[in-house]
């Protein structure tokens, strides 16, 4: 009995070293599922999808702007507390996010407005100008879609619990649907079978879900081993979460980049000056506009004289006195508008 209790007090020493320093407990059978479903920490709430443009033919913001919908759900809550198959959004507001690259918001932007990016936030009502009460989706969370697949199937959160066992299957990650109180453990992930993929793909998938969480779209698949069966799933699509960080002037972006509205949000991000060569000024949309870098100059060409608006060439000011712009007449562009197009 003394060995016993002996051997007994080991196990545990050795089994407290291997966790020492993880704040997942360890388990090493199918309890884990009962363990993670009752103390599951995973917040999947208020997830949304682009679903279309509005067509309509009132003026903007009421008309323009996109609907979205809530993952997993057949209805989706409205700004106004009116549920819907999708709700229409004014604005897409970035604000609250937190990569100092204007072309990595921007390609965000136009990632969700294309339906392979997911955000998570709030629809809520605004004031702008005349237009009391227009509806907006404030985006806490950017997840952007890893191969561009239209996802199909249900879309979950899924983590690693840093379980590890040794038989299969192991109940090694936990997954919550999102927009839904369900949880499950779950005994892996298949990122190999998605279309357009490849194995690098799939790899840093995997990579990424040790380190942090991923969302996933797609089935349950049900699998057996030497402990008996548990669930899978099979992605058709899986999303990696982005972090943006906004400026407000030009300051905050270093000696390489100047502060450049954004497409579609009110927001501004830093974004590389245009280079000797380069087309500049001019008036145009606010999220095209260039500007030279610091040691260059915005040179028009002769002919424009008698031609306002047009943009310019990046040149360095020795040269620009002596230097013949050979260069074709620049496109003219729209003048800036006083709202957002979205």
């Amino acid at each position: 009995m003394e060995s016993l209790h002996t051997y007994l007090a080991c196990s545990l020493a050795l089994l407290a070293s291997l966790g020492a320093g993880t704040p997942q407990l360890r388990y090493e059978n199918n309890a884990t599922a009962d363990f993670l479903e009752a103390n599951s920490k995973l917040d999947s709430a208020n997830y949304y999808i682009f679903t279309r443009q509005d067509a309509g033919n009132c003026s903007s913001p009421l008309c323009g702007g996109f609907f979205v919908k809530g993952l997993n759900v057949p209805l989706t809550k409205c700004f106004d507390g009116a549920s819907a198959p999708d709700c229409y959004v004014a604005e897409l507001n970035v604000s609250t996010l937190g990569s100092p690259d204007a072309e990595q918001v921007q390609q965000f932007i136009a990632q969700f407005l294309s339906g392979s990016a997911l955000v998570r936030g709030d629809l809520e009502p605004f004031d702008m100008e005349q237009f009391p009460m227009v509806p907006r989706l404030v985006v806490s969370e950017a997840w952007s879609g890893a191969t561009g697949n239209e996802p199909w199937g249900q879309s979950w959160l899924l983590a690693d619990t840093s379980i590890r066992c040794a038989t299969t299957p192991c109940l090694y990650l936990e997954g919550s649907m999102l927009n839904e109180k369900k949880v499950q453990a779950l005994a892996g992930v298949d990122l190999e079978s998605l279309t357009g993929g490849g194995r690098e793909l799939s790899q840093r998938g995997y990579e990424e879900l040790t380190q942090r969480n991923i969302i996933a779209a797609g089935t349950l698949e049900l699998v057996e081993g030497q402990s008996g069966k548990a669930q899978i799933f099979v992605a058709s699509e899986w999303y990696t979460q982005i972090s943006v960080i906004f400026c407000t002037e030009d300051e905050q972006c270093g000696e390489k980049k100047w502060c450049r509205q954004l497409q579609g949000t009110q927001e501004s991000a830093c974004t590389p000056f245009a280079q000797l060569g380069d087309m500049c000024e001019g008036f145009t949309l606010p999220w095209l506009f260039q500007r030279c870098a610091p040691d260059l100059i915005c040179q028009t060409p002769d002919s424009s004289a008698s031609i306002a608006d047009l943009s310019g060439i990046c040149q360095v000011p020795e040269d620009v006195k002596d230097a013949s712009l050979a260069v074709p007449p620049p496109r003219r562009r729209l003048r800036f508008l006083p709202f957002n197009l979205r």
